[in-house]
């Protein structure tokens, strides 16, 4: 299963910078076996995310968060509603008013 992937920290300093992020670069990686895709999101921008193949969803999340040593949170990302979206929750989550 294909699922975008990103860090709590990234989030945080996405949410913080002031800029607007279409577009990811390397310095978004979250882990190594993340790849970049190109993806439109809901206001029709061309945007580009990491993703990760997942393919046995239970085990592949444990792996993942052993490897990282990181608790792996699943949710939606209302911006790309076609996509699940795993974080690695290597920080905690700002909330950002």
């Amino acid at each position: 299963m294909e699922f975008i992937i990103t860090r709590s920290s990234i989030i945080n300093n996405c949410n913080t910078d002031g800029e607007y992020h279409l577009i990811f670069d390397e310095n978004e990686r979250p882990c190594a076996e993340a790849y970049l895709k190109n993806i439109v999101d809901t206001e029709g921008n061309l945007c580009s995310r990491y993703f990760i193949n997942i393919d046995d969803s239970i085990s592949g999340l444990d792996d993942l968060r052993e490897k990282y040593d990181a608790d792996i949170l699943v949710t939606k990302n209302a911006d790309f509603p076609d996509y699940m979206a795993l974080i690695i929750y290597d920080e905690e989550l700002l909330q950002i008013f």
